[in-house]
């Protein structure tokens, strides 16, 4: 149901792993924010009577790329760039807009898009993911989907896509 897509319209912090472009602000309770995305009143919980926020944080060292891109995509995607042979892993919490407290979601949904292998050849995009439910892969994908002999999953880029949205028209 639309209504319950995360609304990111409202970015508060911008300097994941303290990388900039931002700099490091506080959340509704005046708490330091370092070295995070944060996004205010991403969805309303009414079961709950509140909003959510939404932290992004990287759980290991991320080494910066093109910070100024990082942020919201568009409308709905959040950017996180990396060097081409970097990795980062990435906690998403959501937490109560007024008290700061930890909300379980009953259900997320998280989207990934443009992930493709280097022009070169020399790198792939690859997102590791464990404790979802489901995922969903379309037929035609660019992705290729593996399990690991550790509890994650990794959905892997398996071309170059030259122009993605070429890509998406067709």
């Amino acid at each position: 149901e639309p209504s319950m897509y995360l609304d990111l319209s409202r970015l508060i912090t911008n300097n994941f792993g303290g990388g900039g472009p931002g700099e490091a602000s506080v959340d509704g309770q005046g708490q330091a924010l370092p070295g995070v995305l944060s996004f205010s009143q991403v969805a309303k919980l009414p079961e709950l009577g509140t909003t959510v926020d939404l932290i992004i944080k990287p759980t290991t060292l991320y080494q910066p790329c093109q910070v100024e891109k990082n942020g919201v995509e568009g409308h709905t995607f959040v950017a996180i760039n990396l060097p081409s042979g970097q990795r980062v892993a990435v906690d998403f919490e959501l937490v109560d807009s007024k008290t700061g407290a930890v909300v379980q979601a009953k259900e997320l949904v998280i989207k990934a898009f443009d992930m493709d292998a280097g022009a070169s050849g020399k790198s792939t995009e690859r997102i590791h993911a464990k404790g979802y439910a489901d995922y969903f892969v379309t037929s035609d994908s660019s992705v290729s989907v593996e399990k690991e002999l550790s509890s994650l999953t990794a959905f892997s880029a398996t071309g170059y896509v030259e122009d993605m949205a070429q890509e998406l028209a067709e």
